[in-house]
């Protein structure tokens, strides 16, 4: 079948019924015409081209599929939760407090998994659910400094992104005892 090689394309926006910024017009060369759109905010967007025609063919016009979704991109944060500590002791559970943070908002929150890396090597995870932030715990086995970073895998309305690595020093010593009891409750003494 031969190529069209004239006329012109025109890409449209439907979400919102107008062209795309700069991509009115193009030219068509061997049977394409290219648009470099750029969105300002992520989300779901519906596009059409209409061709011009030319000598040999008709103006037509076509959308694409399901649309094309632009991701919100990340960033991610890591800090030790409040309830731990840093130095902490061998054998120590501490938990780490890590947050997805949207550059631009989305009709929900990110979900899926985010994992914790101790020196380089996928260890720990937790679950996002229904917020921007998990509390994920750690096992520390050998003393020193531990480089610790929390990823974010991403989902279909957020990018995944990396926590800029944080130092956990692991001591010698008996852990802290630990109780059944959140962190943040407070108890009385026995009345006697």
């Amino acid at each position: 079948t031969p190529t069209p090689s004239g006329g012109t394309v025109s890409f449209e926006d439907l979400n919102y019924h107008r062209p795309y910024a700069g991509c009115l017009q193009l030219p068509v060369i061997n049977g394409v015409a290219t648009c470099h759109a750029q969105v300002s905010f992520p989300g779901q967007y519906f596009v059409t081209a209409r061709y011009s025609g030319d000598a040999d063919f008709l103006p037509s016009h076509g959308d694409l599929g399901n649309g094309h979704f632009v991701m919100s991109p990340t960033t991610m944060s890591l800090a030790v939760a409040p309830r731990s500590k840093n130095p902490s002791k061998a054998h120590e559970r501490v938990f780490f407090l890590a947050k997805v943070v949207p550059q631009t908002a989305t009709s929900r929150y990110p979900s899926g998994v985010v994992f914790l890396s101790i020196d380089g090597r996928r260890q720990f995870q937790g679950d996002l659910h229904g917020t921007f932030e998990v509390q994920i715990p750690a096992d520390f086995d050998t003393i020193g400094n531990h480089a610790v970073t929390a990823t974010f895998v991403g989902d279909n309305q957020y990018r995944g992104s990396t926590s800029p690595p944080l130092t956990q020093q692991v001591t010698a010593g008996e852990p802290a005892p630990t109780t059944s009891l959140p962190a943040t409750t407070e108890t009385s003494p026995p009345s006697t």
